[in-house]
C-alpha cells in the first residue's frame, strides 16, 4: 500500500501546462524524453497550504496539490527530478559551495540545498523562456541561476540557439572572438557574473 493519498486525474489546467511547449518543446528534450509522472493529489494533513507540490527523492513522479496550475511550480519540481537524475553536478555544486550564490536571508532557496539548488534551475529556466536576456537579473533576483543559465546554455534546445555563432566562428575566426569580447570582459551579457 502507498503512502500519502490517492492521486486523481490532473485538473485540465495542469493538462494544459503539460501539454504545452514549455514542458513538450523544452522540457521534454532537455529531460532527453524521459519526463516524471505527473499527478494531482491532496496535500496531506501535515504540510502547510503554500505547498504547490512535491518530488521525491527518486525524481520518478511529481505531485501537485493545486488546481490552479503554475510554470514557476512545475520549474521548481523539475529542479528536484534534475537533482535526483545527477543531470548537472558541476552546477549544483558551484550553486552551494561558491559564497556568491549564497541564497537570500529568509528565502526558501535558505531552507536547504536542495530547495537552493531548485529555485536556482526554475529562474534559469525561467530566464531562458526569455532568450536568457535577463541572465543578470536572474542571478540578483535568484543566487545561483547563473550557474544552470550557463549549463542550459550547453543543453538540448538552449545550445541550438548558438549554432549560427558557432558556424560565424569556425568560418570567421576574428569575427567570432570579436563576438565573444563583451562576455569575456565581464558585460551584462549572458554569460556576466
Amino acid at each position: 500500500m502507498g503512502f500519502g493519498p490517492k492521486p486523481k486525474p490532473l485538473s485540465g489546467d495542469w493538462q494544459a501546462l503539460l501539454a504545452s511547449p514549455l514542458v513538450q518543446d523544452t522540457l521534454v528534450r532537455l529531460f532527453g524524453g524521459q519526463l516524471p509522472v505527473f499527478q494531482q493529489t491532496n496535500r496531506l494533513p501535515f504540510m502547510s497550504d503554500d505547498v504547490m507540490g512535491m518530488t521525491p527523492l527518486a525524481g520518478d513522479t511529481v505531485s501537485f496539490y493545486s488546481n490552479a496550475a503554475s510554470p514557476y511550480v512545475l520549474l521548481h519540481e523539475m529542479g528536484h527530478v534534475l537533482q535526483a537524475r545527477h543531470m548537472a553536478p558541476m552546477a549544483e555544486a558551484a550553486i552551494v559551495s561558491d559564497p556568491k550564490n549564497r541564497p537570500k536571508r529568509g528565502s526558501y532557496a535558505e531552507t536547504s540545498d536542495d530547495e537552493h539548488i531548485s529555485e536556482a534551475f526554475a529562474r534559469a529556466m525561467a530566464s531562458g523562456r526569455r532568450g536568457f536576456a535577463d541572465s543578470t537579473e536572474a542571478q540578483e533576483e535568484q543566487p545561483g541561476a547563473i550557474e544552470f543559465i550557463r549549463w542550459l546554455l550547453g543543453q538540448p534546445p538552449f545550445h541550438q540557439a548558438s549554432a549560427p555563432a558557432q558556424q560565424s566562428m569556425s568560418a570567421s575566426p576574428q569575427t567570432g572572438i570579436a563576438f565573444l569580447l563583451p562576455f569575456l570582459a565581464g558585460s551584462k551579457g549572458v554569460l556576466a557574473r
